[in-house]
C-alpha cells in the first residue's frame, strides 16, 4: 500500500472513493459547513448525504454511500468528536472504515480532514498506523491466497489544503510506515508455529531481518557461549526441549555524544508446554505467543534502525 499527499483540487475530484474526516463542532447543523475549500462535485455529494432522512453528522455512523454516475463513486463520512483524542478518534474511524470496504475491489482512495486547526496537526499518520496494522493478515503458511473478502487498496492519498501541508505531511507518513512495520514484524514473528520459529530459528529471523542496518549489530550466543557465561538458569529452562537454547543480543549505536543507554529484554519462550503442571491441550497452540516479549523488542529495534532516535539501544533476547 503506497501513501502520498496532494494539495486539494480547486475543482472537481475524479476518485473511487473520498473518506471525508469531519471534526464535528457544537454547532453543527444539518447543512454541512465545511472549514476548508472542497472541490464542487465532493461538497455537493456531502451535503445531500446529510440531507438524507434520519441522518446525522452528531450522531451518524460510519456509512458507505454509492454514487454511480458520479466521478466520485463512493463516498465515506467520519465523524470525529473533536472533544477527545483526536489521533485515536482516526485510528479507531479508520479501522472500522477498513472492515467497511471488505469485499468491495478498491485500488485507491482519497482522504480529505476538515478538522479544526487542521494547518498545526498531524492527522495523516494515525490513518496510515491504522490502515498498516488493520490489513495486517498472517498468510505465510497458505498455499492459496483467499482475496474475496480482502481490501485491495493499493494507493491512499491525502488531499491537504496546500502544499507547505503536503509537504509536512509526507515525513510524517513515512515515519508511520516504519512503526506500522516494525509492529507487523513483531506480529509476523508471533504468529510463527512454534516448529518454524524454534530459538535457532528465530535468530536467524533477526539475523535477516536486520542484515542491512548499518546501525545495529546482532550476536547469537549458542549453548557452549551461554555456559561460559555461567547463566546456569537460563540453561536449566532449556533442558526441557531438544532445541538449544540462543541469546540473542541487538545493539543500536546512535551518533549522538554522551546519548543515555536504554537496555530492553524480551522474553523468548518460543513453546512453553510445561509449567509448574503440565498444560492441558485446550488452547495449547496459543503458547507459541510466550515469545512475543522478544517479538515486541525485536520490533522496535527494526523501528530504531530506521527512525535513528538520539539513544543507544540494547536488546537482550534468551530464546
Amino acid at each position: 500500500m503506497k501513501f502520498n499527499t496532494t494539495p486539494i483540487p480547486p475543482d472537481n475530484l475524479n476518485s473511487q472513493l473520498v473518506i471525508l474526516f469531519y471534526g464535528r463542532r457544537k454547532t453543527d447543523s444539518k447543512q454541512y459547513s465545511p472549514g476548508i475549500a472542497l472541490p464542487g462535485n465532493l461538497e455537493r455529494h456531502v451535503n445531500f448525504v446529510l440531507s438524507t432522512k434520519n441522518f446525522s453528522i452528531k450522531k451518524s455512523k460510519l456509512s458507505l454511500f454509492h454514487f454511480p454516475e458520479s466521478n466520485i463513486n463512493r463516498l465515506i463520512i467520519a465523524p470525529i468528536d473533536t472533544e477527545k483524542d483526536l489521533a485515536e478518534e482516526i485510528r479507531g474511524n479508520t479501522a472500522k472504515i477498513y472492515a467497511l470496504l471488505e469485499g468491495l475491489k478498491l485500488e485507491e482512495c482519497h482522504i480529505v480532514f476538515d478538522i479544526p486547526d487542521l494547518e498545526d496537526r498531524n492527522f495523516a499518520s494515525p490513518v496510515v498506523e491504522a490502515m498498516l496494522l488493520t490489513s495486517y493478515v498472517y498468510s505465510d503458511l497458505k498455499s492459496t491466497k483467499n482475496t474475496n473478502d480482502s481490501v485491495e487498496l493499493k494507493k491512499v492519498v491525502f488531499l491537504l489544503p496546500n502544499q507547505k501541508s503536503a509537504f509536512r505531511e509526507k515525513k510524517d507518513i513515512k515515519k508511520a510506515e516504519i512503526i506500522a512495520g516494525g509492529v507487523n514484524f513483531a506480529r509476523r514473528l508471533g504468529d510463527t508455529p512454534a516448529n518454524l520459529l524454534t530459538p535457532t530459528l528465530l535468530a536467524t529471523q533477526i539475523r535477516k531481518r536486520f542484515k542491512d542496518s548499518h546501525n545495529l549489530q546482532v550476536k547469537v550466543f549458542n549453548p557452549a557461549e551461554i555456559e561460559k557465561l555461567k547463566m546456569n538458569a537460563f540453561l536449566a529452562v532449556a533442558r526441557g526441549s531438544r532445541q538449544g537454547p540462543r541469546l540473542i543480543v541487538i545493539r543500536y549505536r546512535c551518533t549522538r555524544k554522551n546519548a543515555k543507554h536504554l537496555l530492553l529484554v524480551g522474553k523468548g519462550v518460543t513453546f512453553d508446554s510445561g509449567g509448574i503442571s503440565i498444560k492441558p491441550a485446550a488452547n495449547m497452540e496459543e503458547m507459541k505467543y510466550d515469545m512475543c516479549g522478544a517479538a515486541a523488542v525485536t520490533g522496535l529495534m527494526d523501528v530504531a534502525a530506521k527512525i535513528k532516535p538520539g539513544v543507544h539501544i540494547t536488546a537482550i533476547i534468551p530464546a
